[in-house]
């Protein structure tokens, strides 16, 4: 505003000094037009003198000479009411532009002052706005931890309310099961043997086949989802295992740890297909399950379908960062990818997270194969070995320990393992 001020002066300024320059001027030109002709008066009594004294030869001479004067005096008159003009037009010019201008300076600073509030407007908005980001950002933060608290809860809930099923069942369970399972079992190796006569009389077959008969009926009646998933995690016969877990999912279509259950199950019986769509089928249900989509992964690794099974491996990490198991399994696919500086990485977070992980320790034997370090290579497939590695059948087929096969260590080695293999027999 100071700096507006300070130019309206200097231009009022200006037409001051335009107006008394053109009253000076002015009033110079109208002296100058009033003041007596005196000169020309003065030549006309000379050259009437002049007429009388000389010849007529001069009288056209001094005439001619009187009109030059008169002349000259009629174009100074002119230019000076010309020059007087000029000043004029020029004076209303310089009144026109100083008005003009003292026009466009207010409208400047009103369009300023507009600015300078659509400004002051924009700021107090912009705040606005980021007072209610932060206000909504806190708000979903509380809306993540209570979410997170429910799953939570229901988690343990669904925990708490399967054990208290489980507990329901073994309650229901008659006494009898207990009593006469090793009678059972007798009786069906006696049956088998055709041994029945001697050691068990016919009244008793007969009342053990009337209670066993009395006790399926009963179970099979009471059995629920739970019930048959349960029983399933503790049978060691796969088929019967996936018999029962089918069972469960016959109930409960929804059973996701069923699914899961059974999808693991293909994968120990080698009908890999069944497997992933067991899994899949599992992560559909719960997507958060990292052994879900562990188990998927390796099942794509069997396929070979490596790529697939990296992205299922990065999930089940993403969703349980301390899985050993997984860590060792993204290793390996690393390994048959030909990336060994990722599968070593990948191993060693495995063996971090469970120092005496025999199966990291072996597949750490692998990489150092591959890249014809041996000494490396023994080094961690004896350490493998004295942490209870057992899977003599894989480590046989193994081809890439194949570098190490014709050394004597490596049967060594391989005692140790099949050691291994008979303990857990």
């Amino acid at each position: 505003m100071k700096r507006h001020m300070t130019v309206k002066i200097i231009f009022l300024a200006l037409v001051f000094l335009i107006l008394f320059i053109y009253s000076a001027v002015a009033g110079s030109g109208g002296s100058s037009e009033n003041a007596p002709p005196e000169e020309p008066t003065s030549i006309n009594e000379t050259i009437e003198e002049d007429i009388d004294e000389e010849d007529g030869a001069n009288e056209k001479q001094d005439y001619l000479i009187v009109e030059t004067i008169s002349f000259q005096d009629y174009l100074d008159r002119e230019y000076d009411n010309l020059r007087e003009l000029i000043f004029i037009f020029i004076g209303i010019f310089a009144i026109i532009i100083v008005v003009l201008s003292w026009y466009l300076i207010d409208q400047s600073a009103q369009n300023r002052k507009n600015i300078d509030r659509l400004f002051e407007l924009a700021e107090r908005e912009l705040k606005h706005v980021e007072r209610e980001a932060l206000r909504i950002e806190e708000i979903r933060n509380k809306a993540e931890t209570i979410i997170d608290d429910i799953k939570e809860k229901a988690e343990s809930f669904v925990e708490e309310e399967t054990q208290i099923k489980f507990k329901e069942f073994m309650k229901k369970a008659p006494q009898e099961i207990l009593e006469l399972q090793e009678n059972i079992t007798l009786i069906e190796k006696l049956v088998n043997e055709k041994k029945v006569d001697e050691k068990v009389s016919p009244e008793l077959l007969r009342e053990v086949k009337k209670k066993v008969k009395k006790i399926d009926s009963i179970t099979a009646e009471s059995r629920t989802d739970l019930d048959y998933y349960f029983l399933a995690v503790e049978e060691k016969d796969l088929d019967k295992r996936i018999m029962l877990l089918t069972q469960a999912i016959n109930l409960n279509p929804d059973l996701f740890a069923a699914y899961e259950s059974r999808g693991g199950t293909y994968m120990t019986m080698g009908e890999t297909n069944k497997a992933i769509a067991d899994l899949k089928k599992a992560i559909k249900l719960k997507p958060t399950d990292a052994i879900a989509h562990n188990n998927l992964g390796w099942a794509y690794n069997r396929l070979k379908k490596y790529d697939l099974a990296l992205v299922c491996f990065q999930k089940a990490i993403e969703l349980a960062p301390d899985l050993h198991f997984t860590y060792n399994n993204l290793g390996r696919t690393y390994l048959k990818l030909g990336k060994y500086n990722l599968a070593d990485m990948n191993l060693n977070k495995a063996i971090e997270l469970f120092p005496n992980y025999s199966t990291a320790h072996k597949n750490k034997a692998c990489i150092f194969a591959l890249k014809g370090e041996k000494e490396k290579a023994f080094k961690f497939l004896e350490i493998a070995a004295n942490n209870g590695y057992s899977d003599i059948e894989l480590i046989r087929k193994e081809t890439e320990l194949n570098s190490l096969k014709n050394d004597s260590r490596f049967d060594e080695i391989l005692k140790k393992i099949e050691e291994n293999a008979r303990k857990t027999e």
